[in-house]
């Protein structure tokens, strides 16, 4: 963060919403984030989170996904027509990935798991916090005459940078592939199962070394089929991953494939 960001990170007053229908938790993240000096508000369900967020403005959204009536999809849908600024944040339960995957697509800024972990909920938050910062500088440069292209490029660039770093936040094993299948991003637990440095294998290292020739071609076909959870989509998918020594070891995955619209 440079020291501009910090200085307006710092000069911001935080308001976060936090909607979850489990009391405890509403009451548990309160604590800490009241105690880290944000002005947190709570709300048992989506609608209710909505209207306080028309109400309060909070610059940062954290909704559960599985709520009664209006869930969290619901949620950050609504909120990214209404309030587009608002950075949201998605709890999913652990090895949602299908749904982490479908609310990074709809622009939340970050997903965490449940069971909550304190230190990776104020990284998540400080992540919104930098992401909302950098969207308004952008705003800014994009209304000033004297904006060049190569300041927008480089905001822009950072700005789209912080989708690579969010599978870090993931406690499983979790990679990211270009259109290419080379494999762009993964986080530590991805690489501990594999056994490949993250230096060994960003941008380096093709998707196929990963599988054996029969696992991915059964890979491909139920991806495009669909039927572990819609086409493009798999969803807890058994099969096996190939680590730096060549043993295959049995995993579950959940996968989504992130086109563009026109696509």
């Amino acid at each position: 963060m440079s020291l501009e960001e910090h200085a307006m990170t710092q000069s911001v007053d935080w308001k976060i919403v936090l909607i979850d229908d489990e009391e405890d938790i509403r009451q548990v993240i309160s604590i800490v984030l009241s105690d880290e000096g944000y002005n947190i508000t709570t709300a048992p369900d989506g609608e209710t989170g909505i209207r306080l967020c028309k109400e309060l403005s909070p610059q940062i959204v954290i909704t559960d996904i599985r709520m009664p009536g209006m869930n969290g999809i619901q949620v950050l849908e609504t909120l990214k027509e209404r309030h587009p600024d608002t950075e949201v944040i998605v709890v999913t339960a652990f090895g949602e990935m299908k749904m982490a995957s479908k609310a990074l697509k709809l622009d939340a800024s970050d997903f965490i798991t449940k069971p909550l972990n304190e230190e990776v909920l104020l990284i998540a938050i400080k992540r919104a916090q930098n992401r909302y910062i950098s969207r308004k500088q952008l705003q800014e440069r994009v209304s000033s005459p004297d904006t060049t292209a190569e300041n927008h490029l480089k905001t822009l660039t950072k700005h789209r940078s912080f989708h690579k770093d969010l599978i870090e936040s993931a406690m499983d094993g979790a990679l990211i592939c270009d259109e290419n299948e080379i494999i762009t991003a993964l986080n530590k637990p991805m690489a501990q199962i594999i056994g490949y440095s993250e230096s060994e294998v960003i941008h380096k290292m093709h998707l196929n070394r990963l599988f054996s020739l029969k696992e991915k071609e059964r890979f491909k076909i139920e991806l495009r089929e669909g039927r572990y959870g819609g086409k493009n989509r798999l969803s807890l998918y058994e099969t096996s991953l190939l680590d730096r020594s060549g043993t295959s070891i049995p995993v579950q995955i959940s996968v989504t494939a992130l086109l563009d619209k026109d696509q």
